[in-house]
């Protein structure tokens, strides 16, 4: 009997302590982890993938291995134990150190390639090394690598050298464009490589996020509007320097680097390109004469008078006219250009809408006499809907897949800026125009007699739903039916995708419908 008590209470303590056991063991297994994919990546560029390794217990450095798995194929690329790891096609790119292991810490590395290569494509397998006991956790883990095209574009095509004097006005302007598939972000700066600077500063920079930041050393000429720069329509950007100085002369460029967001949220540089330079030469002006002046007798006295110029601001002939369609159609791009003349300093504008007579304005978008967009509504925060600056000195809104909502009155208020004595900027004058517009919804066009069929339309959260009504069928409705979609953006075809055949063989007088889905 005691027996029996004893192996009663032993089997629940013996379970209680072999969980323990497994919870202790489970709270310290392995984890291995690589930078979260799919990646996608430029054909010809530097890349680096992270992986690291945690809740292992013994060495505090561990060992790597980076695997490139392909349909039905295993491919090792590099290893931190063993230098003759890599497979054929890796082995010269290892030994050349094109491909290398950089060692963040212990339980840490990036794998870096030097010079992507399109076969580099594949699921990238990041293994650590099993230094002995039971095996606990997860040894490897993979993430998809994607080799795409480098597409990105950047050219300037003014003239190779400028020559003026201080105090005169510089633009320049650089095209740069990227027929990437993935969506991308473009920043773009404008450089100086002066004679006596080591290397080139930057001037001004468009960056990703839309933002412009003046280079080190520009920062009071920016403020002060001396120095700006504006995205012209979609490809080009222009630098503005109103004033030039003569510490500005020098080779002037322009670089664009194509930016990522990965899916772990940060930005990855996956592209760049620098286009020619142009020589700009500054000739000094204004030097300082000192006048003096003597009497005839010996008691003399000695004048000293400094020239110097003030600027002077005139009132300028700043006149705005509206241009735009009076009706665009349901999903096409909306755009109204407002065409600026007169004008003698920097321009802003703020674009503002109202649906009808009765209502008020509320804001669309504004660009800053920077060249910054800001001000973006409450009902355009998801829409895309940005205004920019074109050469004549016109500025356009733009509001892609227009909806019926946006019909109205559209109304730019453009100002203009100048110079105060102290430095800062103070708008001078402003002027508005607004004109109406109307957005009318989507027409249905057949190919045959419309009278006997109806049409109606469904819109759900993912799809929408076309169905084709015949209320009164007859022989003359027997045939094959088949549905079409045509996808535009920016009034240009995008996509065009046309529905298997349905036979339809109608047998008594009744009433049919066909179900088409979007």
């Amino acid at each position: 009997m005691v027996d029996f008590w004893c192996q009663k209470w032993n089997l629940p303590l013996l379970l209680c302590l072999t969980g323990l056991l497994q919870w202790d063991l489970c709270s310290g297994q392995i984890q291995v982890q690589i930078q979260l994919g799919p990646l996608y990546r430029v054909k010809g560029y530097p890349i680096s993938i992270s992986c690291n390794v945690t809740g292992f217990t013994g060495p505090p450095t561990r060992d790597f291995q980076f695997i490139l798995k392909k349909p039905n194929m295993e491919l090792n690329i590099i290893s931190t134990s063993d230098p003759e790891f890599a497979y054929g096609v890796f082995s010269g790119r290892t030994r050349n150190k094109e491909i290398y292991i950089q060692r963040l810490s212990g339980s840490s590395v990036l794998l870096w390639i030097k010079n992507l290569q399109e076969n580099d494509a594949g699921d990238l397998l990041c293994v650590t090394l099993h230094t002995g006991g039971a095996y606990y956790g997860d040894y490897d883990d993979e993430a998809k690598l994607n080799v795409i095209a480098d597409t990105l574009e950047a050219s300037y095509s003014g003239s190779p050298s400028q020559s003026l004097s201080e105090g005169d006005p510089l633009q320049l302007e650089c095209q740069v464009s990227s027929q990437t598939f993935q969506h991308t972000h473009l920043m773009v700066t404008w450089f100086l490589h002066g004679e006596e600077d080591e290397n080139p500063r930057p001037i001004i920079t468009l960056d990703k996020d839309l933002t412009v930041r003046p280079g080190a050393g520009f920062e009071d000429r920016y403020h002060a509007g001396l120095i700006g720069m504006d995205k012209v329509e979609d490809t080009t950007y222009r630098l503005k320097m109103p004033q030039v100085q003569q510490s500005d002369q020098g080779k002037f460029f322009c670089k664009a680097t194509e930016w990522i967001q990965d899916p772990d949220r940060s930005w990855t540089q996956i592209a760049h390109k620098t286009t020619t330079a142009c020589d700009v030469e500054i000739k000094r002006i204004g030097e300082i004469y000192i006048l003096s002046f003597k009497s005839i007798n010996t008691n003399f006295t000695c004048f000293f008078f400094f020239c110097f110029f003030l600027p002077v601001w005139s009132e300028s002939d700043l006149a705005v006219v509206m241009a735009m369609k009076d009706a665009v159609t349901e999903g096409d791009a909306l755009r109204v250009v407002c065409s600026v003349s007169g004008f003698k300093g920097p321009l802003s504008v703020s674009w503002q809408h109202k649906k009808d007579s009765g209502a008020s304005f509320s804001d669309v978008i504004s660009l800053t006499h920077e060249g910054v967009m800001k001000d973006v509504g409450s009902r355009y925060q998801s829409r895309n809907v940005q205004t920019f600056h074109s050469p004549a000195g016109n500025f356009t809104l733009e509001l892609g897949a227009s909806a019926t909502s946006d019909s109205g009155e559209y109304k730019c208020i453009v100002s203009e800026w100048t110079v105060q004595s102290n430095g800062e900027m103070k708008k001078a004058n402003t002027h508005s125009q607004q004109k109406a517009i109307i957005v009318n919804s989507v027409e249905m066009a057949w190919r045959a007699d419309q009278r006997n069929y109806q049409l109606s339309i469904q819109a759900q959260p993912t799809d929408t739903h076309f169905t084709l009504m015949v209320p009164r069928a007859s022989k003359q409705q027997e045939g094959q039916y088949q549905c079409q979609v045509d996808a535009y953006q920016k009034d240009e075809q995008k996509a065009n995708i046309i529905s298997n055949l349905l036979a339809v063989i109608v047998q008594k007088t009744g009433k049919y419908s066909y179900l088409f889905k979007k």
